[in-house]
């Protein structure tokens, strides 16, 4: 998924329901949060999200755009894989 550098969370949450398929009920309880040093700092919709990331000069540090969801069981079995988010600009 690429993120744009003037994306906010609205137009981000948007294309990711439709991507995943989920149900707007469902949908409406996911939060999002930057994460880094596994500390969350949850977005309003109306945050830009890439202004969150930084590029740090004296080594990396993990950064995440972390989903908050209640688990949901389902009869169907879905594999899970690592993807990157890619932010334009930066």
């Amino acid at each position: 998924m690429v993120i744009r550098e003037d994306e906010t969370l609205s137009s981000i949450k948007e294309c990711l329901q439709k991507k995943l398929k989920v149900s707007d009920e469902d949908f409406s309880k996911w939060k999002f949060a930057y994460i880094s040093l596994g500390c969350p700092d949850y977005f309003e919709d109306s945050d830009t999200v890439a202004t969150r990331f930084q590029i740090n000069m004296y080594g990396a540090w993990e950064q995440y755009l972390g989903l908050e969801h209640p688990e949901q069981r389902q009869e169907r079995h879905i594999v899970l894989t690592r993807t990157a988010i890619h932010f334009r600009g930066l």
